[in-house]
């Protein structure tokens, strides 16, 4: 295998096996991926179903999705995988897992992008310049795999609360791009509003609950300060820790 990774977001890789290979990416691809089948045939089986790609065909893996992908060969398997983490504004347009509709001219410009040498400016001028001309060949979806991605999130983030976007996004094997499409679309906010609205409950709980000073829950839920604990709990309660602690006294 000739790989080369360009600055960790860029993965431009030939791969070869022998009859058959398997591959299982339950966990999420880790990165969009276009490949282009030189020898043998695929199947990619996820919760979508079930698609087979033939040599010559070049086809589009979606970053985060599920899958588990079957390899044949007689008596090789070969093919070039693009992998990358960046889909500018397209991103957000959900492109579901397919084969691109290529012309010839324009399987050639995927087929000669190197493989064998650093990625450069010019190698991804190269490939962008081909995904600009197949994006809108390409089918989007409903995006199906929103729910599960904000399901992990939401897992992650109840166990981490104090983590980033950033750390949020690379446990669910999506880019922080997409985290903040699937949050708008499943919850109609972004992830730092429900990380708040999650520290706030805590917060609440701490203070109904335990007789710790506000500074004191303010430092352990990793707030900046104590004045911008109060500003957000008031935000969120329209409540100051005394109010809560008052009121929860009356029941």
């Amino acid at each position: 295998m000739d790989s080369t990774i360009f600055s960790k977001s860029f993965r431009f890789c030939r791969y070869s096996y022998e009859k058959y290979h398997y591959t299982d990416c339950s966990r999420g691809a880790p990165s969009h991926f276009v490949a282009y089948m030189e020898s043998g045939r695929c199947k990619i089986v996820s919760e979508r179903g079930t698609r087979e790609f033939a040599a010559g065909d070049v086809f589009y893996i979606p970053m985060g999705l599920q899958y588990k992908s079957y390899w044949y060969g007689d008596p090789k398997i070969s093919f070039l995988s693009y992998g990358f983490s960046s889909f500018p504004e397209a991103e957000q347009k959900h492109f579901c897992l397919q084969k691109i509709p290529c012309s010839p001219d324009l399987a050639r410009e995927f087929y000669t992008i190197p493989i064998n040498t650093p990625v450069d400016c010019e190698i991804l001028g190269r490939f962008y310049s081909a995904l600009a001309k197949a994006i809108p060949t390409m089918r989007t979806g409903s995006f199906n795999n929103a729910k599960r991605v904000y399901r992990d999130a939401m897992e992650f983030l109840s166990a981490h609360p104090l983590c980033t976007v950033t750390q949020m996004a690379k446990a669910c094997n999506v880019s922080e791009s997409m985290l903040y499409a699937v949050f708008r679309k499943v919850a109609g906010k972004s992830p730092n509003s429900l990380r708040q609205e999650l520290l706030v409950d805590r917060a609440v709980q701490l203070l109904i609950t335990t007789d710790r000073q506000v500074q004191e829950i303010s430092d352990t839920l990793g707030f900046s300060s104590v004045s911008y604990f109060r500003k957000i709990l008031k935000s969120y309660t329209g409540k100051t820790p005394s109010e809560i602690r008052k009121d929860a006294s009356v029941f």
